[in-house]
């Protein structure tokens, strides 16, 4: 999917797409730094920005979304990319997100790919 949706893509199709991301990183970023809880409104808006800004690569439902995320924690790639940006980033986002897929039914014990 990835593949079909990018293959076509222009180098400003790119920059746009990675600009999104970066985008809600820094939100993710100043959210971590004030202290909002990954249960709040400003938290699970946030997640839902996120989702929305790797959407431009594949499509990403709630439960892929959380299947990602447990690679911010357990991959060092992720937590470190995370971590350059806030200390605390990479476990508060796999954190918000698991609320954020519970409250969408996702089944976080057992979850697919789906």
């Amino acid at each position: 999917m990835y593949q079909q949706r990018t293959a076509g893509w222009s180098k400003k199709n790119w920059s746009d797409a990675q600009a999104g991301v970066v985008e809600v990183e820094k939100e993710l970023t100043q959210a971590v730094a004030s202290g909002a809880d990954v249960w709040s409104e400003e938290a699970q808006g946030l997640v839902e920005k996120h989702r929305e800004a790797l959407s431009a690569f594949f499509p990403v439902t709630p439960a892929k979304h959380f299947l990602i995320s447990r690679g911010y924690v357990a991959d060092e790639r992720f937590r470190a990319h995370y971590e350059a940006q806030q200390e605390g980033l990479a476990q508060w986002l796999a954190d918000a997100i698991e609320h954020a897929a519970k409250a969408q039914g996702v089944d976080t014990v057992n979850p697919e790919w789906k």
